[in-house]
């Protein structure tokens, strides 16, 4: 599981400290977008975005433009 994250996204946050009361800090991995390589796809997502075996829990998918969105 992959919680998709940047620097100063509030949403985040909120969620990121629900996940870690729900699954713990060994249940997930948090990925900040702007530290992967720019083809990486997950540049893609908006966040904060949940993955699950590379697919968003929520349905959503990647945008084209890779190209991290601003907070």
């Amino acid at each position: 599981m992959e919680f998709l994250t940047k620097p100063n996204c509030a949403p985040s946050a909120e969620m990121h400290l629900l996940m870690l009361e729900a699954l713990g800090a060994e249940g997930f991995d948090a990925v900040d977008l702007t530290e992967l390589p720019m083809s990486d796809v997950r540049r893609g997502y908006d966040t904060p975005t949940l993955l699950v075996d590379g697919v968003d829990v929520f349905g959503s998918v990647p945008r084209d433009d890779l190209s991290v969105p601003p907070s």
